[in-house]
C-alpha cells in the first residue's frame, strides 16, 4: 500500500492536506473526473502524471506537457515528458499548485505511526547498542549496503557498498545478493538466487545481522489467507492420516 500526502501550495486552500492510500499497481493523477488521484485545479492537466510499479519499483511519468501544461516536478526538477523515473520514500512531486509527498505524514509528523503499522521492517541487531528498527517503504526496492547512498546504510567493514536488494513481487518481499564480497545469508543459508522473506527470518550481510519482521497488517490479503489456510490444513491432514492408520489397523485385527 502506497501512502500519498497531497497539499495545496497556493490560493485560498493553501496549506490544506489530504491523504490517499493506493493498493493498485498503477494510478493516474489529474483534474479530469474518474482519475485515481483527483487534483481539481486549472493548473493541472486532465491526466497530469502516472504512477506505476515495475519489478517492485514505483515509477513516475509525466503526461501534462503533451497537453501544453507546465509539467511535473520531482524534488524541484522538471521531468522530461513521457520518461519514467523511479521514486523513493519522501520524494516530493509537484503538479500545478499541488505537492504530493510519498510515504510521509502530515503536519508535525502525523500519519507516521499509521505507516509503521502497515510496514514490514528490519531489526538491525547490534551487540553494543541493541536493536534498531528500519521500516521498508511500500511497493519499491530497497538497497542495503555500506554506501551512503543506500536506502539502508550498514556501517560495517564486512558489508559491501551495494550488498543486497530487497524488492516486492506478488505482494511478498524478496531479497537477492548483489555480488557482494562476503555473501548474503537467510537463516544460515547462502543466497544464490532471490529468496522470499518470511516473518522472523534472520538475514546476515557479512557480519551484520538483521531480523525481518512483517506485521499481519502489512501482509497481502492472499498471502495472509494462504498462511492461515496452511496453519489449519497441516493439523487436519495429520488428523486424517492418524484416522486412516487406525482404520487400517482395525481392519487387520478383525
Amino acid at each position: 500500500m502506497l501512502k500519498l500526502v497531497v497539499s495545496n501550495r497556493e490560493g485560498t486552500l493553501a496549506g490544506a492536506e489530504c491523504e490517499f492510500y493506493l493498493e493498485q499497481a498503477a494510478a493516474v493523477a489529474g483534474s479530469e473526473p474518474g482519475v485515481d488521484i483527483h487534483l481539481d485545479d486549472p493548473s493541472v492537466a486532465g491526466r497530469h502524471f502516472e504512477l506505476f510499479e515495475k519489478e517492485g519499483v514505483i515509477y513516475l511519468q509525466d503526461h501534462s506537457q503533451m497537453e501544453g501544461y507546465a509539467g511535473t516536478r520531482l524534488n524541484d526538477i522538471l521531468l522530461e515528458p513521457q520518461r519514467p523515473v523511479p521514486l523513493r520514500a519522501s520524494d516530493v512531486i509537484e503538479a500545478g499548485v499541488f505537492s504530493i509527498t510519498l510515504g510521509a505524514g502530515g503536519k508535525g509528523g502525523k500519519g507516521r505511526e499509521d505507516d509503521v503499522e502497515r510496514s514490514a521492517y528490519f531489526e538491525l541487531i547490534d551487540g553494543e547498542s541493541g536493536t534498531k528498527k528500519v521500516f521498508l517503504p511500500p511497493l519499491r526496492s530497497v538497497q542495503l549496503g555500506r554506501c551512503p547512498q543506500s536506502d539502508i546504510v550498514i556501517a560495517d567493514a564486512t558489508v559491501s557498498r551495494r550488498h543486497a536488494l530487497v524488492f516486492v513481487s506478488g505482494g511478498n518481499y524478496y531479497i537477492r545478493d548483489e555480488a557482494s564480497a562476503n555473501g548474503s545469508y537467510v537463516n544460515g543459508k547462502k543466497l544464490c538466487r532471490p529468496r522470499r522473506l518470511r516473518h522472523g527470518d534472520l538475514v546476515a550481510l557479512g557480519k551484520a545481522q538483521l531480523r525481518f519482521l512483517m506485521p499481519k497488517k502489512s501482509l497481502s490479503h492472499q498471502s495472509y489467507r494462504r498462511e492461515t489456510q496452511m496453519r489449519w490444513l497441516l493439523p487436519v491432514a495429520g488428523l486424517l492420516g492418524l484416522v486412516g492408520a487406525v482404520v487400517i489397523i482395525a481392519s487387520l485385527c478383525f
